[in-house]
C-alpha cells in the first residue's frame, strides 16, 4: 500500500491527541506528507500543539471526518475511545506511535484490545515490535521514510557550546500515575516507579564522581509542578516547566531517566553526551535505547 495515494481519499481529516509527546509525531506525520486539511479534538498536553480544536462530542468530531489519525498517551484513553469510535461506525483511523515500549498497552480499551486500520512507525525497530503485536489482524503497519519528528527537533535545538560541567539532568516520568491510576493496578507494577527509581539513583550518585553534581529536574509536561517538593534542596531543583525540552538538552552533558524519548533524543543531539538509565540494573538487562546502566558506573 503506498500511503500517498490512501491519503489522497480523504477531504476532512481529525486529530485525537492528548500527551504532547505522541503530539509532536502526529504534527510530523502531517508535515511529511503535507496535511493541511485537518481539525484536532484535543485533551491535555496537546492542545497547546493543535490550536484548532472542535467545541463538540468526540463522536460527533469522528462523525464530521473522513480519517481519524491519534496519538497514544499514558495519561489519557482519549486516542483508544476514538479508535473504538472509528471502528465501530466504519470510519478510517490511523494511529501514529512514538515510542517503542508498552506497545499492547496502548490498544487496551476496558480490558479489551482494539486496533486501528493502519498504525504508522518512523523506524525499522518499531516496525518489527508493532508486527510482532498485531499478527495476525488485519491493521497494517507503514514505515515512513524519514523521522521528520527527530529531524525537526534536532534543528530546532539550541545549541548551547558550552555545556553544564557539574550538573545532572534528570527526565522525569509519571509511571506512578500510569500504573496506579490509569491502568487500576499497584504501582510497583514494573518493579518500580519515578521515585523508587529516582532515590535508587540519589543512593548510587553519591558513591559515584557525580556525588556533588547539581540535579536538575525536567518535568513531564502532565506532571505537578510540586511533584518531587519532598526531594528538594540546594542540590536538587525543578527545572521551569514552561522551557521546551529542545531549549534544554543541549546544555547538559550528563543525561538520566527511565523510557523517556527525551533519553533517545538527548542521545542522538550530541555523540558526546552521556545518557544513562536509572532503571534498576536487575529489572533492565536491555534498555529500549541502549543506554548504559548508572549503576556500571
Amino acid at each position: 500500500m503506498i500511503i500517498e495515494k490512501q491519503l489522497l481519499k480523504f477531504n476532512k481529516i481529525g486529530i485525537v491527541c492528548n500527551d504532547i509527546g505522541g503530539a509532536y509525531f502526529v504534527k510530523a506525520f502531517l508535515e511529511e506528507f503535507e496535511l493541511n486539511n485537518f481539525v484536532s479534538f484535543c485533551e491535555g498536553p496537546a492542545k497547546s500543539l493543535f490550536k484548532k480544536n472542535y467545541n463538540g462530542s468526540l463522536e460527533d468530531f469522528i462523525k464530521e471526518n473522513d480519517l481519524i489519525i491519534t496519538g497514544t498517551s499514558w495519561s489519557s484513553d482519549i486516542e483508544k475511545c476514538a479508535i473504538k469510535i472509528s471502528k465501530d461506525t466504519n470510519k478510517t483511523c490511523y494511529t501514529v506511535l512514538d515510542h517503542w515500549v508498552n506497545f499492547k498497552e496502548r490498544f487496551i480499551l476496558n480490558n479489551k484490545i482494539i486496533f486501528p486500520d493502519v498504525i504508522i512507525v518512523f523506524d525499522a525497530k518499531a516496525f518489527q515490535l508493532a508486527e510482532t503485536l498485531i499478527y495476525p489482524t488485519t491493521t497494517k503497519i507503514i514505515k515512513t521514510k524519514t523521522n521528520l519528528f527527530i529531524k525537526n527537533f534536532l534543528k530546532g535545538s539550541l545549541k548551547i557550546e558550552k555545556k553544564f560541567n557539574n550538573r545532572i539532568l534528570f527526565i522525569d516520568e509519571p509511571i506512578k500515575e500510569h500504573y496506579e491510576i490509569k491502568l487500576k493496578k499497584d504501582f510497583t507494577y514494573l518493579g518500580y516507579n519515578e521515585f523508587s527509581a529516582f532515590t535508587d539513583f540519589l543512593k548510587q550518585k553519591n558513591q559515584t564522581k557525580f556525588r556533588n553534581f547539581i540535579i536538575d529536574i525536567k518535568l513531564h509536561p502532565s506532571s505537578d509542578i510540586n511533584k518531587y517538593s519532598d526531594y528538594l534542596n540546594d542540590k536538587i531543583l525543578v527545572l521551569d516547566p514552561l522551557c521546551r525540552l529542545e531549549d534544554i538538552l543541549s546544555g547538559y552533558k550528563f543525561v538520566v531517566g527511565l523510557t523517556s524519548m527525551a533519553l533517545f533524543l538527548a542521545k542522538n543531539m550530541d555523540p558526546n553526551n552521556i545518557v544513562y538509565s536509572i532503571i534498576p540494573k536487575s529489572l533492565c538487562t536491555n534498555h529500549i535505547f541502549d543506554l548504559n546502566s548508572f549503576y556500571d558506573i
